[in-house]
This record gives C-alpha cells, sequence and structure tokens, in this order.
C-alpha cells in the first residue's frame, strides 16, 4: 500500500479499519480540514463516480450534504464498485481531481509523517522505508527516510521523514494539482 501506492491495499486497510475509524483519525492527526474528505472514499468507490457512466451519480453525489453523500455510497453499492471502474476514464487527463477523492495539504500530510514518527510504530517506519522515493545516494545521506508518494493525471504528491545523521527530524511535503491538465512529473520532482 505505502510502497507502490498499490489501491487494492488501501481499500483491504480501509474496509478492516472501517471508515468511520479512519475519519476520526483525520481531526486526531490535524487534519486542517477534515469535512472536506468526508465521507471517506475508498479508492474504488472515487474512481467509480469519476466513471463517464457514473456522470449522473456524480452530479447527485457532489451536490449532496455529507448525511446524504452517505446515504449514496450505502444505496448505490453496484454503482460504486470494481466493476464500475473505467481506466480510460484517465486517458485525456484529470477527472475531478478538485471535488472527489482526498484532500490534504502538504501541511496536513507533515502532520500525518509526523504522527506516525511520534507514535514509534518501528513496523510502520520500516515500511515508509522500502520506496526512498529519491536515489540510493540522495537517501544515503539521512540516517532514516521515510517516503509516501502518489500521482494521477494532473496530480503529484511526495512527502518524505526524514532524521538527519544528528538526529534531527523533519518533514518535506509537496504537492502539484491541475485540474485542467496533466502536470509534468519529471519537473516536479527535478
Amino acid at each position: 500500500m505505502i510502497s507502490v501506492s498499490d489501491n487494492s491495499a488501501t481499500d483491504t486497510l480501509l474496509h478492516a479499519l472501517g471508515r468511520e475509524n479512519v475519519e476520526r483519525k483525520l481531526a486526531q492527526i490535524g487534519h486542517s480540514a477534515p469535512d472536506r474528505t468526508l465521507p471517506f472514499l475508498s479508492t474504488v468507490e472515487a474512481f467509480a463516480l469519476k466513471a463517464p457512466a457514473n456522470k449522473a451519480l456524480y452530479d447527485r453525489y457532489i451536490k449532496a450534504s455529507e448525511a446524504e453523500q452517505r446515504r449514496i455510497i450505502a444505496s448505490e453499492k453496484a454503482k460504486l464498485g470494481f466493476a464500475q471502474v473505467d481506466d480510460s476514464t484517465f486517458n485525456d487527463g484529470p477527472v475531478h481531481i478538485d471535488t472527489i477523492e482526498w484532500f490534504a495539504s502538504p501541511i496536513d500530510l507533515s502532520n500525518l509523517l509526523n504522527h506516525i514518527r511520534r507514535a514509534g510504530d518501528t513496523k510502520m517506519l520500516e515500511i515508509m522505508q522500502v520506496n526512498s522515493g529519491i536515489g540510493k545516494a540522495e537517501a544515503s545521506k539521512w540516517n532514516y527516510l521515510g517516503y509516501k508518494g502518489g500521482s494521477e493525471p494532473g496530480v503529484i504528491s511526495m512527502s518524505f521523514l526524514l532524521q538527519s545523521k544528528n538526529g534531527d527530524w523533519y518533514t518535506v511535503s509537496g504537492s502539484w494539482n491541475n485540474p485542467a491538465k496533466q502536470v509534468n512529473d519529471t519537473q516536479f520532482i527535478c
């Protein structure tokens, strides 16, 4: 889930933990606008809402209150399942990146990484080291380097939890979103 942004693993974890528990955690870690992300959609639900065949459902969902959105998720499971996900949805660029999915600023992501560090879960810290997000030479300059990134058309995000050789901890997080066109991942990374 962390090292390669495996969406099915993300959804499995969301279902195992429970949507409501994940939503409560958003506020606990200091997310700046948890209400914007509620209800917390699974990857499959978000992708199904973006599918062209679900345009009418998307329109209803986006105009609904949070309580109504929860009712839509519960009552429209067939339309929000894996069978409705259309990979070609993303062929022409960004799709609803400003209205569907998860909303977290670089500060929100830094708060999350710092929360993980303070929790002291060594297994989680090990998992975040699997993919450094940068080259080995650059990563070796740090005592610890944990990484989580993500992208889709119109979105790239990279966040690092770092410990310097002298023991100081840092977070570095950046995102580039453009709801109108694809962003240049190479330009962002360099």
